[in-house]
């Protein structure tokens, strides 16, 4: 079972993405321009609809809290394909929805761009007592091989420092906002990731194991001091492993070196 569920992340992140791992990698940097025109929208809201600044949920500085992710330091190809995948229906909210249908192609890449800029959240408070954090660092780790729950650093890295560009950073993240979408996965209202991988993972835990690991990965961060000093600079390329240095020596898919399937679909991505 354990296998076949790491065979699943590998063959849908694959099919989704084959076309265009190449062309993400060629053009990972953006412009001053659109990293402004990110920054507008996020700060004060779309110029071409009536529409409410990100910042209103997401922070000022884009690290969130409670309910709401922290989008800063993630990668922009991720954050455009979430956008996306919210406008298009594949992932449900009633909240983002309604924003991310409103934004044009080039405003979502901008919006990406802009935060994938930003220097990723230190760790918050330790939340929750030492032995559930423990617990969830262990399922990190080690998945629980009982129940066919592959461990999170297979796709996510260690202490979830994310896989750019497939898989996003868990580090830092708040815990009420990691343990809501896996329980939205558990329900099964919540899509977006190939296959439904993670509806099956989540289904195969308990509440207590949701909680454990949401837990464990709200009290890790991607930042060291030295990494929090180079992320100031906001001149550097976005959204790519050079732009997030605490990242760089974190292990790729095997996939993503591989050259694009002939005939692949290309979704577009951030230019």
């Amino acid at each position: 079972m354990m296998m076949r569920l790491a065979a699943i992340v590998s063959i849908g992140a694959v099919i989704g993405t084959a076309g265009a791992v190449a062309e993400i990698f060629r053009s990972d940097s953006g412009s001053d321009t659109s990293l402004m025109s990110g920054r507008l929208i996020a700060l004060g809201g779309s110029v071409t609809q009536a529409q409410p600044p990100c910042a209103q949920c997401h922070g000022l500085d884009g690290r969130g809290h409670g309910p709401f992710p922290s989008l800063a330091g993630q990668g922009s190809w991720y954050l455009y394909k979430t956008l996306r995948d919210y406008a298009s229906g594949r992932r449900q909210s009633s909240v983002m929805q309604p924003y991310a249908r409103q934004l044009s192609d080039t405003e979502t890449q901008a919006v990406a761009r802009y935060y994938a800029s930003l220097p990723p959240p230190p760790a918050v408070e330790k939340v929750g007592h030492a032995d559930k954090r423990q617990e969830g660092g262990a399922i990190s780790a080690a998945g629980l091989p009982g129940v066919g729950v592959p461990a999170c650093a297979t796709c996510h890295g260690p202490r979830g420092q994310g896989m750019p560009p497939i898989y996003p950073s868990l580090a830092g993240q708040p815990a009420a906002y990691l343990a809501n979408q896996l329980h939205a996965w558990k329900r099964g209202e919540r899509g977006g990731d190939p296959l439904n991988v993670m509806r099956e993972i989540s289904r195969a835990m308990s509440d207590a194991q949701i909680e454990a690991v949401a837990s464990y990965f709200a009290s890790t961060s991607l930042r060291s001091e030295a990494a929090a000093l180079q992320s100031q600079n906001t001149e550097r390329p976005v959204g790519s492993r050079a732009a997030n240095p605490e990242i760089q020596d974190a292990p790729r898919p095997p996939y993503l070196t591989r050259e694009p399937a002939k005939g692949a679909a290309e979704p577009s991505a951030p230019r």
